[in-house]
């Protein structure tokens, strides 16, 4: 450039230009290395090799530029910034290198940055912002639809939108998600894809939930209650606390107060208490009194169930499967037999697990079939399976309650016999089995039989093998019952057990139980034991106390028996010992004992030991005023001196084995241990020294531990007036008898109590105790009160009351052991035992425990609880009379009348019953000569009437009001039933129509004829759900009986036939018609063509079908509620009906909520506990076709087509006799065509002749 400058300058100069002129001159533009300067451009400077340098110079240099022009560019040489800089107008700026390009962080917007639908994304990154045309953000290459919306890894599925944060990632369970962390990175707190979590790097770390204000924090719930820190909501799950052994829990370091675990040894909730250090349960998980119950129905295996804790004894009410009978419906076949029943109390052990044997009923079937579940003896008619409780196992020999399976009814003649009892019920020839053997077989195989029998035994009823010949089989049970080949016998029944070990209060009970058996257990738990550990105990004793057992409970006394733990010492009698064992008091230490005074020693070990005292050789002795020892020393005591009673003893005076005398060798002495020893014996007020202290005096004997009061033979009395009075407080006699109150010198009595009241009249004697007073008859007697008077018993003049001081008081009768109380005699047999009559003025109570409270006699005649029942309980038979008075016979009611009888489960109203003539049957209604009948009564709304009409020939009759005087509903008059009229002369005579609206019908008359109508015009006698089977259906259909509008448009018909569809499908009930395919029309299709061809009405629809998981019984309102396995597709309403289906039949309730899967019903608190199907809702729109319509639509369109197919028969015909004219003269044409053909071949030949000889040789050559 500087050559380029250098050559330029003269080039200019000889021209005679100068670069202002020409820049004045040229097009705005100067070039350098460039011929083409750009037009935009002032000065274009043009090179690949070289650049443009500009003016360099230090900071100072530049910053001593004057007045620089705005624009002005330099390169700074020093400083931290060096580098091009440039002159802005007012200041100097820095254009930075790093990074490349002009960071619009350093200028100050003037307008808003459109992005369009670009990102903004980092140095050579891909991903960025985006920003939508709303203002919402996106991150990760999100589009967004939210107000921040953050993509970590590529997404899937549904998100939402108009989120204010939205953020998605591969994140894990509690890590790799969202995380807010102190700038420290030590702690944070993270968002997982279904957790929040501790994110920071801080190996322990918090997670806090800080609630603001008086807020409270919900789980489960938006609305926690404002009394509740934490408000954790849920209908099917619970609070789950950290599960910990005891070892775990006590690791725990520094617990704070409250702290609550859930520990695994006690299975208990355990909570810290800062008070005491301890950890305690923090509540008792059952109460006492708490009752409960479990059933067992039959499932066709082996169920088990393990007993609560707290349960030692269960109420067992159990049955045996009943046999299969001849034939299914039979209306005059043999019976099966019954299962047996069992009540009883069983003994169990908390944590025990019985097996448990539910015996099954055989029904459906045919040929040979194998016995019911459990035992049931095989053949045609299978006896019924057993029911057994096993304890210790799974054998037979296990079994401690066994209910025995009813034996199979066998033909029209032989009946099974009834399980149960303690021999099995015989059926003909076939026995029953006993508590020792199975029943015997009745008859032998049949000839064509080719079977073996197989005998009854113990679990198992009698049977055959394999075959379709006739046999019943025995019961289950005990041991089995005998089988029967025989048409006139059935199967014998198994019997029943009850461990005698086990059981008490056993109840037998035959043919009890229709189809399969069950078992139900009623039990209450008492408390659990508490969990003792020494790392959990607490007591409220003060610290150091020794505990130690008062006889009722754990208690302490510091200030009597202590254990200092810091200087580890032993205080017995002081709460402050001063050495490792203080003892503050006398202490007795056995194997120091010895004669006379002693003295301890120890030795070189500790070992302690104890000896004499050792003998002072020296004597003191005192006479007159000479006090001298033994050896010669002697001083001269002071005269006026009274011994060593005038000195004030500086120390304690010991006596030795010496004693204080008075002249004579025997004397007061004291003993080691502080004991004063009196060898007269005789301790007086003063007076002459009593000399008989052989029998007179107080006194101790030296070998003795008592203290003795003697008299010579007389009476020791105790007065409070000194010498001035006779009258003593006390008087213990001579021969023993102590009487106290003032004047009772001569007590007759033991202990003789007299009040101040004196006596009068006679008085007993020699009785142990004797207390007399001014009684009331229930006040101001003898008491026995504890020591705080606040409750006690007292002994009025004839009552026994109670004497406290407390408002309220019991008054308790406590006889031991199995002891009784007895009113009326000295030798009851009960608890309580009243010898007489009682009367009650108030109401008679019993405890809240379910029990049988009264028995009549014995407890085969009582009144009881049981669970949610009151019962009555007989030895045989119950009866109702209406005055008379008690008669000892049977249903005699003593000149009364009978109401009511029921004697082995048949129930007689009604009078006429007597011991050999009880009810007929379940229930039997007897008036002699009279018309015997039911009443169903809706006061002021309805009643009908059901009996027998004396009346009118004994006809059963139903009829409306009370009797057969109203309007009768249905009449049985020998084998005929008449409805509408009380003289049927058909079997089925019905008299009485009704005439429904809109009701669609078909019809097919007596001449043939067929029709259809939308809405029934006429009445109709009787409606069927179901098809009607008979051998032959008379239909009367008499032109005269209708309105004819005009025949059916058979061509309508047919294209209407056409846009039917037949549809092939099964049937979603699948446990009525299992996979059975149909090929029949769809309603819904068929209403939109043909309307009038559907019907709908009110019925159920499997739309549920689902077995219920359980049947639980809500309290307060008799509601079941049943938990289904999921939500129903279609939600019920509330008052919609529901089918439900149990094992023993259908049940109709009613919905009274539904939340989620669990559906509360009213109507069906029965089949709580129970295995539950839910069929489906009732529908109000249950569509119907009615296919004789659809038939006679196509008998209509088959006319037509019949109609068409004339038509085309005639246009077939036609056509045939065109076609066959058309043949003729084609034949014709093709006989003159071959005529001409022939006439031709000869024309040609003709003329190929005379071409041959017209040219000759030369035709030949062509």
């Amino acid at each position: 450039m500087q050559r380029l400058l250098r050559f330029a300058f003269p080039l200019a100069a000889a021209l005679g230009l100068s670069f202002a002129a020409l820049a004045q001159t040229a097009p705005a533009s100067v070039g350098i290395g460039t011929a083409a300067p750009d037009a935009s451009a002032v000065l274009d400077l043009t090179s690949v090799t070289q650049g443009l340098l500009a003016p360099r110079m230090t900071a100072s240099q530049r910053a001593g530029i004057q007045a620089p022009a705005p624009g002005l560019l330099v390169y700074q040489t020093d400083g931290l910034q060096m580098g091009f800089w440039y002159y802005t107008g007012a200041a100097w700026t820095y254009l930075n290198p790093t990074p490349a390009g002009d960071n619009l962080g350093s200028h100050t917007a003037t307008q808003n940055m459109n992005l369009a639908d670009k990102l903004l994304v980092g140095n050579g990154g891909t991903q960025g912002l985006r920003l939508s045309s709303t203002g919402q953000a996106g991150l990760g290459g999100a589009t967004p639809a939210n107000w921040l919306d953050i993509q970590g890894a590529g997404r899937t599925g549904t998100h939402p939108s108009g989120r204010p944060l939205y953020v998605t990632g591969d994140f894990d369970q509690a890590a790799n998600g969202v995380e807010f962390r102190h700038s420290n990175a030590t702690q944070g707190v993270g968002i997982g894809y279904n957790s929040l979590y501790a994110a920071g790097t801080n190996t322990d770390q918090n997670l806090n939930l800080l609630p603001k204000g008086a807020g409270s924090m919900g789980i489960g719930t938006v609305s926690p209650a404002a009394s509740a820190l934490v408000d954790m909501t849920s209908t099917t799950k619970g609070f789950l606390p950290p599960r910990l052994t005891s070892a775990q829990r006590d690791a725990i370091q520094s617990p704070a107060a409250g702290l609550t675990v859930f520990n695994l040894e006690t299975q208990k909730l355990n909570t810290y208490n800062a008070v005491t250090g301890r950890w305690t349960d923090a509540v008792q998980s059952v109460t006492p009194g708490t009752t409960g119950n479990a059933t067992f129905n039959y499932t066709g295996g082996t169920q088990t169930w393990t007993v609560p804790a707290g349960v030692t004894s269960l109420q067992v009410d159990m049955a045996g499967a009943q046999g299969r009978y001849f034939v299914p419906r039979c209306g005059n076949c043999a019976a099966p037999g019954l299962g047996g029943r069992v009540q009883a109390t069983l003994a169990v052990q908390p944590g025990q697990v019985l097996t448990i044997e539910v015996g099954g009923a055989v029904v459906n079937g045919s040929g040979w079939l194998a016995g019911g579940y459990n035992g049931g003896g095989s053949g045609s008619y299978p006896g019924g399976g057993a029911t057994d409780i096993r304890i210790g196992g799974t054998a037979l020999t296990n079994r401690v309650l066994v209910a025995g399976g009813g034996g199979g009814g066998f033909s029209t003649t032989g009946p099974g016999g009834a399980g149960g009892g303690l021999t099995g019920g015989s059926a003909g020839n076939a026995t029953g089995g006993s508590q020792s053997a199975g029943g015997q077989r009745a008859g032998n195989p049949a000839q064509y039989c080719y079977c073996t029998s197989t005998p009854a035994d113990l679990g198992v009823g009698g049977g055959t093998t394999s075959t379709p010949w006739a046999t019943a089989g025995g019961g289950g049970g005990y041991y089995g019952g005998g089988a029967s080949h025989s048409d006139y016998s059935g199967g014998g029944g198994g019997s029943s057990y009850a461990d005698p070990g086990l059981t008490s209060n056993v109840t037998h009970t035959q043919g009890a139980r229709g189809g399969s058996g069950f078992v139900t257990f009623s039990f209450n738990v008492g408390p659990e034991a508490p969990y003792l550990s020494l790392s959990n105990a607490t007591t409220s004793q003060a610290a150091g106390s020794v505990i130690y057992s008062d006889g009722a409970k754990l208690a302490g006394n510091a200030g009597q028996l202590y254990w200092d733990a810091v200087g580890t010492r032993l205080g017995i009698g002081t709460g402050s010992p001063q050495a490792k064992l203080h003892v503050a008091g006398e202490a007795r230490i056995s194997g120091l004992a010895g004669g006379g005074a002693r003295m301890v020693t120890t030795d070189n070990n500790g070992q302690l030991a104890a000896q004499p005292l050792p003998t002072d050789a020296q004597a003191l002795t005192l006479s007159g005023q000479q006090l001298s020892i033994s050896g010669g020393n002697a001083v001269t005591l002071p005269n006026g001196a009274d011994n060593l009673g005038n000195h004030a003893a500086t120390q304690n005076l010991n006596l030795a084995g010496n004693k204080l005398v008075n002249g004579g060798s025997e004397g007061l002495g004291v003993t080691g241990t502080g004991g004063l020893l009196v060898p007269a014996g005789v301790i007086q007020r003063g007076g002459p020294a009593i000399t008989a202290t052989s029998d007179l005096g107080l006194y101790s004997r030296l070998n003795g531990n008592f203290l003795r009061l003697v008299t010579n033979n007389a009476p020791i009395r105790f007065y409070a007036d000194d010498d001035a009075g006779t009258t003593a407080n006390v008087s213990f006699e001579s021969n023993g008898h102590v009487g106290i109150g003032t004047g009772n010198n001569t007590p007759a009595n033991r202990l003789d109590v007299q009040t101040t009241a004196g006596r009068s009249g006679s008085h007993a004697s020699g009785r142990p105790l004797y207390v007399t007073g001014d009684f009331d008859q229930a006040a101001g007697g003898s008491e026995f009160r504890h020591y705080n008077g606040t409750q006690g018993v007292g002994i009025g003049y004839n009552s026994l009351y109670a004497a406290g001081s407390n408002a309220d008081q019991p008054l308790n009768l406590m006889p031991k052991g199995s002891g009784g109380v007895g009113i009326g005699t000295t030798s009851p047999a009960a608890l309580l035992d009243v010898n007489g009559s009682q009367l009650v003025r108030g109401s008679l109570s019993f405890g809240a425990a379910t029990r049988q409270m009264i028995n009549l006699w014995n407890q085969d005649y009582g009144i009881g609880i049981q669970g949610g029942t009151q019962y009555f309980r007989t030895g045989e038979a119950f009866a109702w009379y209406a005055g008379g008075s008690h008669h000892d016979t049977q249903f005699n009611a003593g000149g009364g009348s009978t109401q009511m009888v029921l004697k082995n489960s048949f129930l007689g109203i009604g009078a006429g019953y007597s011991n050999n003539s009880g009810p007929s049957g379940p229930l039997e209604i007897r008036r002699d000569n009279a018309s015997p009948y039911l009443v169903m009564h809706d006061p002021n709304d309805a009643w009908f009437s059901f009996g027998m009409d004396f009346n009118d020939g004994r006809k059963i009759k139903i009829s409306e009001g009370n009797g057969f005087g109203s309007t009768n509903y249905m009449t049985f008059s020998g084998t005929n039933v008449g409805i509408g009229t009380t003289n049927p002369s058909f079997p089925l005579d019905v008299q009485g129509t009704v005439t429904p609206g809109n009701y669609a019908y078909g019809w097919f008359n007596g001449s043939g004829a067929t029709g259809y109508s939308g809405s029934n015009t006429g009445p109709v006698s009787i409606r069927a759900a179901g098809r009607v089977v008979a051998t032959e259906f008379n239909a009367t259909s008499d032109r005269r009986l209708k309105t004819v509008i005009g025949l059916s448009d058979n061509a309508a018909d047919l294209a209407l036939l056409n846009q039917l569809r037949i549809t092939d499908y099964t049937l979603r009930d699948r446990v009525q018609y299992g996979p059975r395919r149909f090929k029949k029309v769809i309603a819904q299709e068929v209403e939109q063509v043909f309307p009038q061809a559907v019907t709908q009405h009110s019925g159920f629809l499997p739309d549920i079908y689902a077995q219920a998981a359980r049947a639980t019984l809500l309290p307060g309102d008799s509601l079941l509620q049943l938990t289904l396995p999921a939500a129903p597709a279609t939600a019920p309403k509330a008052g919609q009906r529901v089918k439900l289906i149990t094992q023993t039949g259908e049940v109709t309730a009613t919905v009274k909520a539904i939340n989620g899967p669990q559906l509360v019903l009213r109507g069906a608190r029965q089949l709580a506990g129970q295995q539950v199907f839910v069929f489906g809702l009732e529908h109000p729109d249950v569509r119907a076709v009615d296919y004789e319509a659809l038939s006679m639509l196509n008998v209509s369109a088959t006319q037509e087509l019949a109609r068409k197919v004339a038509d085309l028969e005639k246009q077939n015909a036609q056509l045939r006799q065109q076609n066959q004219a058309q043949g003729s003269r084609l034949d014709q044409q093709q006989a003159s065509l071959q005529t001409q053909a022939s006439q031709t071949a000869a024309l040609a030949q003709r003329l190929k002749a005379l071409e041959n000889h017209l040219l000759g040789a030369q035709a030949q050559a062509h």
